[in-house]
């Protein structure tokens, strides 16, 4: 499949709305607006093997961080040990079940949905074999992608760690850097993908 962007392709800024026509780019290149310097794409090489790489790395690491223990407390002899959903389910046990089921959402379903539909998008166009749902899970992976939460909670765990290592001891879990790497490559992916190549390999099939 040809990754080049055909120069007859028009593309608006989303700085100023000024159109542009595409050009093809060298690897590593990138194309700016004339008007405002707004990057519009780029030329990055490995433009899905890459992603996909990082994508099932981060699917795997979701697994991870949500079978073993995420942090284990001991506080006077008792141990306690927390999952990633711990929050969540206890925010249910205390007569906020909406709270609960937002917060599930947000660490856990969302996020899941998200590595799954680029898996449904990525695959397909690696093997050749996409077909013109890919634009529709591509859409619907953009629109969960602000409800993905995960950095804040790992933010805010961050900062609990502060307050109860002053009178608990913590033993952070497989989980715990399981959830850590899974940010980390979640951010990758989104830096390493190029949206407009993606958009236009799917596009392209309709």
């Amino acid at each position: 499949m040809d990754c080049r962007i055909p120069e007859h392709e028009l593309i608006a800024c989303p700085g100023c709305d000024l159109l542009h026509h595409t050009v093809v780019l060298p690897l590593g290149a990138r194309a700016e607006c004339r008007r405002c310097g707004y990057r519009l794409y780029t030329q990055k090489p490995q433009g899905i093997e890459r992603p996909l790489a990082l994508t099932l790395a981060a699917f795997v690491f979701f697994v991870l961080a949500n079978t073993f223990p995420f942090i284990a407390i001991e506080i006077q002899g008792i141990t306690r040990e927390i999952s990633v959903l711990s929050a969540a389910i206890e925010l249910y046990h205390q007569g906020m079940p909406g709270l609960g089921i937002l917060a599930s959402a947000v660490i856990f379903v969302f996020p899941l949905l998200q590595l799954a539909g680029m898996l449904t998008v990525l695959v397909p166009l690696y093997t050749d074999r996409a077909n013109i749902t890919g634009c529709k899970t591509l859409r619907f992976v953009s629109i969960l992608a602000p409800w993905s939460m995960m950095e804040i909670y790992l933010l805010g765990v961050l900062v609990s760690l502060v307050k109860l290592a002053t009178y608990a001891h913590v033993t952070l879990g497989v989980a715990f850097w399981s959830f850590a790497a899974l940010v980390i490559t979640n951010t990758w992916i989104t830096y390493s993908i190029d949206r407009h190549d993606l958009w236009r390999r799917l596009e392209s099939l309709s």
